[in-house]
């Protein structure tokens, strides 16, 4: 007996998949572009379920951002020892986990970030 590739059959399909699955990703569409745009992984079904539970036990930051603007100093690297114990003198502790509410924080071994401008400023009148 032999198999004949019948391409009526195999249109038939892929006309009534379209028919099945346009409308679906029409409606979806608009939601994934969404995520996309802001970055969020839309997981569906059961993984999904099982992620969002987990999620919830473990430990979630309040906010989730990060600052866009920081003022960077760039100092001598020669400075580093002195420049961190006057930031930290000035500006209180440097930070082990830097997150977007870090007054100040060394980037590079020649480079401070500053969230506020008038640390900056102070900053640059120091060491410039």
């Amino acid at each position: 007996m032999t198999h004949h590739h019948n391409p009526n059959l195999a249109a038939n399909v892929t006309y009534t998949g379209q028919q099945i699955l346009m409308p679906m990703i029409k409606q979806l569409t608009p939601a994934l572009l969404a995520h996309s745009i802001l970055g969020v992984q839309p997981m569906t079904g059961p993984v999904g379920e099982i992620f969002t539970m987990k999620a919830n036990y473990g430990y979630q930051p309040k906010y989730k951002f990060s600052r866009a603007k920081w003022y960077e100093a760039d100092h001598r690297y020669d400075d580093y020892d002195e420049v961190i114990a006057w930031c930290t003198e000035q500006f209180g502790p440097r930070p082990r986990r830097p997150d977007a509410w870090t007054r100040w924080c060394d980037i590079h071994i020649d480079r401070i970030r500053f969230r506020d401008e008038k640390d900056y400023m102070m900053f640059l009148l120091r060491w410039s």
